[in-house]
């Protein structure tokens, strides 16, 4: 694979952001609550509002054929872009800017650019995600959640998970609908977070999970802290897991990026 595939890759699976949790002996029961209330906590998580969002993620990345570990930098500014820059090796190698309608990277390596629509994300990865939903994802909350929509519980005594489908639907599951996916929210035991999502398209025997295996306090928000993110498709499994540090929120943030003229379409 080029490296500006390769390193673009990369940048695409820090938006896309699992590692299979551990669905039943966990520890002692846990207390019964209500499907409704679990909901609630799903609903509240969703509602937080913020304006922008700026971390260094320390980031090793894992697949078939290869490890590697780099830094980035992550600058978000709500509903309008979000810009990542990597290094490697304190070398800087790549940036790319996602709007709710493009993503645009500029590989420093091979000095070429990628122009490319969302679109990429569900030809890359079988699920169709949203800017919105990336936003979400590198902020710990729920995607695809509907307050108006029913969820379902998943029977375990252990765990708090939700399902956005039925367990007997899940297997009926139009396969021809490409933008239907299956969604299971992990809820923490205290119910004040989310503790992983599971992100399944039938349609591509693809799976996206997401684990927050521990979050930090900041200006009132639990944002993330160590991430664990595995990719599963068909034809290979990608394992991603992030530091967030240096974190700060709600403060500006200033999106610059640039694609120098000398650069050429990178193959």
């Amino acid at each position: 694979m080029r490296q500006s595939k390769f390193f673009l890759t990369l940048i695409v699976l820090l938006s896309v952001v699992s590692a299979c949790v551990n669905r039943a002996g966990d520890g002692d029961k846990l207390p019964r609550v209500k499907d409704d209330a679990l909901a609630d906590v799903l609903d509240s998580l969703s509602s937080q509002e913020f304006s922008s969002f700026y971390s260094k993620i320390s980031t090793d990345y894992q697949d078939t054929s290869r490890k590697i570990s780099f830094k980035t930098s992550l600058r978000l500014v709500r509903d309008s872009a979000l810009m990542v820059s990597v290094k490697y090796s304190v070398i800087p190698v790549m940036s790319a800017v996602i709007t709710p309608d493009s993503l645009k990277m500029a590989n420093k390596r091979d000095k070429c650019y990628i122009l490319q629509s969302q679109r990429y994300f569900k030809e890359t990865f079988g699920v169709n995600f949203s800017y919105r939903d990336i936003e979400n994802i590198m902020m710990g909350m729920p995607v695809k959640f509907d307050r108006n929509a029913e969820y379902y519980r998943v029977k375990d005594p252990y765990n708090y998970w939700l399902s956005s489908h039925k367990k007997k639907d899940v297997e009926h599951v139009n396969i021809n609908s490409e933008r239907e996916v299956v969604v299971y929210y992990k809820i923490a035991s205290d119910l004040r977070n989310l503790d992983a999502m599971r992100i399944v398209s039938p349609a591509d025997s693809t799976s996206v999970m997401i684990n927050y295996k521990s979050r930090q306090l900041v200006d009132g928000f639990l944002v993330p802290h160590i991430v664990k993110v595995a990719v599963m498709t068909p034809k290979q499994e990608l394992i991603i897991e992030l530091e967030y540090k240096k974190v700060r929120i709600n403060q500006s943030e200033e999106l610059y990026f640039v694609i120098p003229e000398s650069y050429g379409a990178c193959n």
